[in-house]
């Protein structure tokens, strides 16, 4: 996608006009989770819109239909590793073997801590990873400074998102 993320509307490539804000995939199998995660991003205050992917085999549909221009691409991919079938594993190594799709940010959320977990998300080409907290407070704010950093400090190259 093209053109600034906090003002106003803008155009894709395919001449799309994408609503402002930032366009975020979250990848979650948990449906308690995703709506958690769904009130937190709507409670941080960053403008944000939000479409949910359930397993991994939709979050590669998603992202394949942004690919041909039949939907808008997500600014910051939000990527659960333990999905049921296609886990989060495989979508960032299919992610990152498109190469229209290596320089979108892919942050990994999950709750596990293991160190080989954290690396090996890194290893793979994850843009970021946060553990999920156990408490709402905690995630709103964590989400909140994800969206933030993806959303205003991040410099990115000229043509990517």
């Amino acid at each position: 996608m093209s053109g600034d993320t906090s003002g106003s509307h803008r155009v894709t490539a395919s001449g799309m006009v994408v609503p402002p804000g930032l366009h975020v995939l979250l990848v979650e199998d948990n449906p308690a989770d995703a709506e958690l995660s769904t009130e937190a991003i709507a409670e941080s205050g960053q403008p944000a819109s939000l479409h949910v992917a359930a397993t991994g085999e939709q979050a590669i549909e998603r992202l394949s239909a942004g690919l041909e221009g039949t939907i808008p691409l997500p600014d910051l991919v939000l990527l659960d590793l333990n999905l049921p079938g296609l886990d989060g594993h495989r979508v960032l190594a299919w992610a990152r073997a498109q190469p229209a799709l290596r320089d979108l940010p892919i942050v990994i959320l999950s709750s596990s801590a293991e160190a080989s977990d954290v690396a090996g998300a890194y290893q793979a080409g994850a843009s970021g990873y946060v553990q999920k907290p156990m408490s709402f407070d905690a995630l709103r704010e964590k989400l909140d400074t994800v969206l933030r950093y993806w959303r205003d400090v991040v410099l990115r190259s000229p043509g990517s998102r």
